[in-house]
């Protein structure tokens, strides 16, 4: 009776009681690396009163209990909307299910993202959530001919969208390409990079974590506003800085970014003073970064995080004061609290921006950092009465530059490891010495509260 009333009511009980199968299974998979770029798309056909969410629940097993514990061998894996949503995707893997009183049908439709073609099915036995993952990994396995099909169809887009556009002149298609060939060799041939062609050698993660649902960010980058100098790179410093949080395990349904017209003050406080405190607990990790312009209150000393929409002669109005973050932080439930600043505060330049009229006079800024109690550590670009600056050849922040190149393993300690006093033992002289080889001095700070032990805290 029991069995018969997991059975007909409780489906999720097959997959506890698959969960320690292994043949054919995920265990017994090659973990090759796959070098393509998959998107996951999870659908249910409901049939007669069969209504459970069962897409969701495969999703659930599929994605979390098993991809997640033996991390993707794809370049990249994203969850996406729809089948049409595959714009950065070499491959679409298709989930559907098909739910009946007493069991599940499942099928998984393997399409190639270019030419829209359907390069397998598979059909899954009901409930085998572990034999999902690991046909799908093992029917794009490097070695195979799927694999091959859909390198061969990534590289037939290129030249489609590398092929000009000629009028009909005579001339014969292979002579045509010989003239493109050439035209294209003695361009590069001739031409010097820029610093506009180039890419940072610190924006690609070089490595990548387990996912851990426990994790959660906000991300800021402020860099393009109305009525006040840009804040240079400040964009691509959040988007780099989000790449990396993934591939440290933070999972991007737990990541918010908040760019361009979206770095407002109201969409810095909604998630900050909302959407952290609703989704974290008492084993979630939160880490907060923010890249773009800061402001002293001229009057009180205050230091303030400058959106998009900020006015400095209205800071109180505009702005959002550093010592609010870390209140807002310090009231979450989460167990440890980061907190990434690459902005300054002393009003004298770089990222930092003054009332008109006024003159960086402010003697010591408060950064509002609490002394006791709290579980928060944060990392700044530079001291309070300093500039903080960019990098230009890498084209991002020069604080934020050294972050990435450490946690891309130039910060390991002696246990191979990166942690946040390894890493910041290895940023703070380079910006130091950077910032001196510019004329000027920049020092980040390490700050935290005693409940902290700086070095238990393993970035990866």
């Amino acid at each position: 009776m029991k069995k018969t009333a997991c059975l007909l009511f409780l489906l999720p009980c097959l997959a506890v009681s698959c969960a320690t199968m292994t043949k054919g299974g995920i265990s017994n998979v090659r973990r090759e690396k796959i070098d393509l770029d998959a998107c996951f798309y999870y659908s249910q056909v409901a049939e007669g009163h069969a209504t459970r969410n069962v897409a969701g629940m495969y999703k659930q097993y599929v994605v979390d209990k098993y991809l997640a514990k033996h991390p993707y061998p794809f370049r990249s894996a994203t969850e996406v909307e729809s089948l049409e949503d595959d714009r950065n995707c070499d491959v679409m893997v298709h989930v559907q299910t098909t739910p009946h009183l007493i069991s599940v049908d499942t099928r998984v439709d393997i399409v190639s993202a270019y030419s829209k073609t359907r390069l397998k099915r598979l059909g899954i036995p009901t409930g085998r959530f572990e034999v999902i993952a690991g046909e799908i990994i093992e029917s794009l396995a490097a070695s195979g001919p799927l694999y091959a099909q859909i390198i061969a169809d990534r590289e037939a887009s290129k030249h489609r969208q590398n092929e000009p556009a000629v009028a009909a002149t005579g001339i014969s298609k292979e002579e045509l390409s010989k003239i493109v060939q050439a035209a294209v060799q003695s361009t590069v041939q001739q031409a010097q990079p820029t610093p506009t062609q180039a890419e940072s050698d610190a924006d690609k993660p070089a490595y990548r974590n387990r996912e851990d649902a426990s994790r959660y960010a906000l991300i800021v980058g402020a860099e393009k506003y109305a009525d006040l100098p840009e804040a240079r790179y400040a964009e691509r410093d959040a988007q780099s800085m989000r790449s990396h949080l993934v591939a440290l395990g933070y999972p991007s349904r737990n990541i918010v970014l908040l760019t361009g017209s979206k770095a407002t003050r109201a969409g810095l406080a909604k998630n900050l003073e909302n959407w952290l405190a609703r989704n974290t607990d008492e084993k979630s990790t939160v880490f907060f970064y923010y890249s773009g312009h800061g402001a002293p209150n001229v009057k009180t000393g205050q230091a303030y995080l400058v959106p998009i929409d900020g006015d400095p002669q209205y800071l109180e109005e505009t702005a959002y004061p550093v010592k609010r973050v870390y209140e807002q932080l310090g009231a979450l439930k989460a167990r440890t609290v980061l907190v990434m600043l690459d902005a300054c505060f002393s009003g004298a330049g770089g990222r930092s921006v003054l009332p008109k009229g006024t003159r960086p006079l402010v003697n010591k800024v408060d950064l509002g950092f609490p002394g006791q109690g709290g579980r928060i550590v944060s990392l700044t670009a530079s001291d309070s009465d300093q500039v903080s600056g960019t990098i230009e050849e890498q084209r991002h922040g020069l604080f934020t530059y050294y972050v990435l190149t450490g946690l891309n393993g130039a910060a390991k300690d002696n246990h191979g490891q990166v942690t946040v006093d390894s890493l910041y033992r290895y940023l703070a002289p380079r910006v130091a010495d950077e910032a001196h080889r510019q004329n000027r001095d920049q020092t980040p700070k390490l700050l935290a509260t005693g409940q902290l032990e700086r070095d238990d805290l393993i970035l990866r």
